[in-house]
């Protein structure tokens, strides 16, 4: 009975915290399928322009040799056009790098392996350690650990 005597006289605090309670609960619900929903987005973003990337290499067959692991720089020296290239491949590599480790979108399994394979080419190769100065010092140690 003196539970019932309390709902009588509390029933409007107990409704407002439910209520207050269970907005809060739909507020996480919907900021979770959001964050999931940037998250894919910037995804795509992101491989929107690795693909518009790439597509300018495919375009432009003076580029071709970048990603030659035979290309002999002492007979033919890296071309402006390929060290531009390769300046905004880790521009490129480099806004996906941040936006991983700020979990704004889904990390790319294998990523280390790509990065590995690409500065193992020679023009690439040849041209981080002059790059490598001018980039964030967590971006230099992922690269350099892959």
């Amino acid at each position: 009975m003196i539970w019932l005597d309390w709902l009588g006289e509390n029933w409007t605090h107990l409704l407002e915290g439910t209520g207050i309670v269970s907005g809060l609960w739909f507020s996480v619900i919907t900021m979770s399928r959001d964050e999931k929903s940037t998250r894919v987005t910037n995804l795509i973003t992101l491989t929107r322009e690795h693909r518009e990337l790439w597509m300018e290499f495919y375009r432009r067959p003076e580029l071709w040799r970048v990603m030659d692991a035979k290309a002999d720089l002492r007979h033919t020296p890296v071309t402006l056009g390929e060290a531009l290239f390769v300046k905004q491949l880790i521009q490129h590599l480099h806004a996906t790098y941040q936006a991983m480790r700020q979990g704004v979108f889904i990390e790319v399994e294998g990523m280390r392996s790509d990065v590995r394979d690409f500065f193992a080419l020679p023009i690439p190769h040849a041209l981080w350690p002059d790059l490598r100065p001018l980039q964030n010092r967590d971006f230099v140690a992922f690269v350099d650990h892959a």
